[in-house]
């Protein structure tokens, strides 16, 4: 048999709960579903980050988000292979697609594909002009001005200037992105005489919400209220209710969630249109198909929106479905618990190609296949506090508290918390699904054997320990510095 086409789609901040093959009542995800028919459905897929740029890293080389260092670097170096760049050593075409600014070159993530379409770009040049405030290390406006002007100043002028206008007005105009997708994804497969590789992220469900009103219509239990809240600063809105200022009512809070399904069901419908030409093109019966999502959403949880501030499962628990070639398999339901981070040896060995020996990702084709606990690490929010505070109205001490790394270990049953602020939690998820009771101090030999299971990772996986301690932000009490050292979390 010839090698598998692979198709990668990955969905924007889509949690498990609210697509319809996982039980949500609603027909949110028709296409997904179908494709669970066909394939092969994960019950408990967990990502090993909140949000893109820690989580795709984690996708693209198999390693954790601190094995990469990509909290602090914020760019992926050269020192790490990427998948895309594996398949293209492999004799594979590659090609992504994306209206995500972690995709851009500044971040490391696009290489190795033959061809990286930039939704945020009008005219496809090497030069891009994006919102460069999530990496200037001291987040200043006239640096990111300055790099912009550079950054048009090379190349094609004109074309550099007027995509400019393009990511800042029109980028988002109609959508985030996924009407535009299928077009420039299909075009290239089209052309392809060997084997190919591609990856298509959909940012849609991403905030801002701005779904078309039809979709809206489908979800919305106030259509008024939805019709709003499209209209609003959104951004400000999350901001000010994750800092507990201007908390949203529970009505505002549900609409908020009619435009999130609606923003889901709009993604899944421009997924379908893409399998929809994969099969009348006779490309279908030889195509791999991985959907899945770099990270989850808050919507109203633990007093949160958007995701940040969190490792609990409405971040961190997301979707997986693999259609393999030719449907075999399909209809399966796996409930062990198992890793985004795993997809990158498990397309490289439906691909047949080598799996490089370090990395902590394992392939789920494989008759070993053990993921006992999954690793999640959060070492800083996005937007930094310092922008948040300047963007939204907010005071250095109201996102103090929320100045915190953290680290969850995860098993079907249970999940450790802990942060760098000291505090350790333990959750059941079977009895307390929703993370709410803390039963660290009720359990403490379970509680301790959490503490280990987490060491032994750390150990051998090389990770320093705890992420996200604050050092480079801000100065760490040394009693604090102390107790997480005699915790074991800090060498």
């Amino acid at each position: 048999m010839d090698k598998p086409n692979i198709l990668f789609i990955v969905w924007d901040a889509t949690r498990h709960d609210i697509c319809s093959c996982y039980g949500y009542p609603q027909k949110t995800t028709p296409h997904l579903d179908q494709l669970a028919e066909d394939g092969t459905l994960y019950e408990q897929a967990i990502t090993a980050a909140p949000w893109t740029l820690p989580a795709m890293t984690s996708i693209f080389t198999g390693l954790y988000p601190s094995q990469t260092d990509i909290y602090l670097r914020r760019k992926l170096t050269d020192d790490y292979q990427t998948l895309a760049e594996l398949f293209q050593q492999g004799g594979y075409a590659t090609f992504g697609i994306s209206n995500n600014d972690w995709f851009s070159a500044d971040f490391g993530l696009q290489r190795g594909f033959d061809y990286m379409h930039k939704l945020w770009q009008l005219f496809q040049t090497q030069n891009d002009i994006t919102n460069l405030s999530v990496v200037e290390p001291d987040r200043s406006d006239s640096r990111i001005a300055n790099n912009a002007l550079r950054k048009a100043l090379r190349g094609k002028f004109l074309q550099n200037a007027a995509n400019a206008v393009y990511y800042k007005t029109f980028r988002n105009f109609k959508d985030h992105g996924a009407s535009r997708t299928a077009k420039p994804l299909t075009q290239w497969i089209a052309r392809q005489q060997k084997p190919w590789f591609a990856f298509v992220h959909y940012l849609d469900p991403h905030l801002q919400y701005r779904p078309p009103l039809e979709f809206v219509k489908q979800f919305a239990h106030d259509l008024p209220r939805c019709q709003r809240l499209l209209k609003s600063d959104q951004w400000r809105l999350c901001w000010r209710h994750n800092a507990g200022i201007d908390l949203l009512s529970e009505e505002d809070l549900q609409a908020w969630r009619d435009l999130y399904l609606a923003e889901v069901a709009y993604t899944d419908y421009h997924t379908g249109q893409v399998i929809t030409w994969l099969k009348k093109t006779g490309q279908w019966e030889n195509t791999a198909v991985i959907i899945t999502a770099d990270h989850g959403e808050n919507l109203g949880e633990h007093g949160l929106l958007n995701h940040s501030y969190s490792l609990h499962d409405p971040l961190a628990h997301v979707p997986l479905v693999i259609r393999h070639p030719g449907g075999q398999g399909g209809g399966q339901r796996v409930a062990q618990q198992v890793q985004t981070i795993d997809l990158f040896a498990t397309m490289l060995d439906m691909a047949g190609l080598p799996i490089p020996p370090h990395v902590v990702s394992q392939s789920l084709l494989a008759e070993s296949y053990d993921r006992q606990f999954a690793l999640s690490e959060y070492g800083m929010p996005i937007p930094p506090h310092a922008a948040a505070m300047a963007r939204f109205g907010l005071k250095p001490e109201d996102l103090a508290y929320r100045q915190k790394g953290m680290t969850a270990l995860r098993s079907t049953t249970h999940k450790l918390v802990l942060d760098t602020n000291g505090a350790e939690r333990l959750f059941d998820l079977q009895a307390d699904p929703q993370e709410l009771h803390d039963i660290a101090s009720a359990q403490p030999e379970l509680m301790a054997a959490y503490r280990q299971a987490l060491r032994d990772i750390w150990q051998r996986h090389g990770i320093r320990g705890l992420i996200g301690l604050p050092t480079k932000y801000a100065p760490v009490d040394p009693e604090l510095e102390k107790r997480l050292h005699d915790l074991g979390y800090l060498e």
